[in-house]
């Protein structure tokens, strides 16, 4: 799928989580310790995202809104999830053959953690592809979801949704 949403990934092997920590957390049966702010911010989280059905575009779109809830609400319900990193990404590129920009709102789900980022891009001819990401929060086992990031990142995808070019993607790679 697309290099935007991949990024997340990277992001999530940086921040430390790998395949082998995320296969030893499900052999040991760790769950997630959610305090009730960690929930409430989960549940605010999914309804937010769910709102995004109504801008998909395409089934694929819908499928990658409908499988990020439902690995978030595994979460927020002591669930398992599967060993996979799911991305989905919101954003707006615009441009031509020399000079783009994008504008993408990123949330990955793994066993290892929950992270939500923003993605800018830039592309001119003369100096090529320039990415710029800017964490707002990440959400491991331990819990202690960030209240602030969370509020931020919402309101980027907010400001996201209002634009009729917004597209959708998704990204699954397995651990």
């Amino acid at each position: 799928m697309s290099s935007v949403a991949g990024g997340v990934s990277t992001g999530l092997s940086q921040l430390g989580v790998s395949a082998e920590r995320a296969s030893d957390a499900r052999r040991a049966g760790q769950g997630w310790s959610l305090d009730g702010n960690d929930l409430a911010l989960l549940r605010r989280l999914t309804t937010e995202l769910r709102r995004l059905l109504e801008l998909a575009k395409s089934n694929e779109a819908t499928i990658a809104v409908s499988e990020i809830v439902e690995a978030v609400e595994r979460i927020r319900d002591g669930d398992d999830l599967e060993p996979a990193v799911l991305t989905l990404s919101v954003g707006i590129e615009d441009g031509n053959e020399t000079f783009s920009e994008g504008w993408f709102a990123r949330l990955a789900v793994s066993p290892e953690a929950i992270v939500l980022d923003k993605l800018n891009t830039t592309f001119t001819v003369e100096m090529g592809h320039d990415r710029h990401t800017t964490s707002f929060a990440v959400l491991t086992p331990d819990g202690a979801f960030d209240d602030t990031g969370v509020l931020a990142w919402l309101a980027e995808l907010n400001k996201l949704r209002r634009w009729s070019t917004a597209v959708i993607r998704g990204e699954r790679v397995a651990l």
